[in-house]
This record gives structure tokens, sequence and C-alpha cells, in this order.
């Protein structure tokens, strides 16, 4: 197991922090920025724990899980990262409470080819492109507030499950 703690982690050649088959990592009160790829990546990893952390301005995502990853993450601030601000693909499994997410050059939160998100009480705004973009994924979705975004605020594309319940998506463009 691993713990990174109120470090701060800038500019990196690739994602700052990078979590490859590990059991066990907490990821706590860090301030993670303009990173060239990812600000968290996480690849076939297991109980990954990201709380209370500043993901801003990454070019890609300011979260990437991928290959089958379990992670919990719960009051971040995850805003102005390129490509989306949370990418979840390859079966990952993600529980996310309480996160705020916004000004996304893309979608807020992106959930593909066959992973799932239990997503409560959080917070996607002012995103370029679609709040939540959903393409061969699950959702359980409530008490979210969707807001503000340039496109819809949920985006349904092929092979899709989703449970939506006491959500507010309000004012998005398209």
């Amino acid at each position: 197991s691993c713990t990174l703690t109120k470090n701060k982690i800038h500019n990196c050649d690739k994602s700052g922090i990078y979590i490859l088959m590990t059991f066990e990592a907490k990821i706590n009160c860090n301030e993670i920025s303009e990173n060239h790829f990812s600000g968290i990546e996480v690849t076939n990893a297991q109980k990954v724990e990201i709380v209370n952390n500043k993901i801003c301005q990454n070019k890609r995502a300011g979260l990437y899980f991928h290959t089958e990853s379990v992670v919990f993450c719960e009051s971040n601030e995850i805003v102005e990262n390129k490509n989306a601000n949370i990418i979840m693909k390859e079966k990952s499994k993600v529980t996310m409470f309480h996160n705020f997410i916004a000004r996304s050059v893309g979608s807020g939160l992106v959930i593909l080819t066959g992973s799932g998100c239990k997503f409560e009480n959080n917070v996607i705004r002012d995103c370029q492109n679609n709040g939540i973009d959903l393409c061969n994924g699950d959702i359980y979705a409530s008490n979210n507030v969707i807001i503000d975004n340039e496109r819809s605020g949920l985006y349904g594309n092929g092979h899709i499950k989703g449970y939506f319940h006491s959500n507010k998506i309000i004012n998005n463009k398209l």
C-alpha cells in the first residue's frame, strides 16, 4: 500500500500520480496541476482512495481510471482539465461522493467500455461539452447538480444502463 498526502505535484512529463497494479493506495490533500497527461491515473489497481485533492489544468484528464480499477473519490475539486475532468474505462468501478467538477474543455465525467459509477451529491458545471458522457457504461446517480454545460447535461450512447434519482439537471445548452 502507499499514501500520498499534502504534496504539490506540478508539470510532470506524463501523469502527476500514476498508480499501477496496486492494492490499497490513499491520495489525500494534494494539489495536482498542469501535468502533460492526467493529474491522477489509475491502472488495474484496487482499493484506491482519492480524497480532498485539488486537481486542475492537466492536459488529458484530471482523473483517468482504466483496466478494471476500483476507486473511491470524495470531496475533490476537479476543474479545468483538457479532454475531460474524469474518464473511466475498461471495466473500472468508481464511487464518487461530494466532488466539485467544473470548467473542463471536454465533458465533466466520461464513462466508457463497461465501466460503472456510483455518483452521489456531486456538482458538474460549466464544461464545454456534456456534463456526463455515458458510452457503453453504467451509472447510478442521485442528488447531483448538473448545470450550465455547453452541450447536454447527460449524453448516452451504445449499451448503457442508468438509474437517475433526485438530480437537478438545469440550463444545459443542447
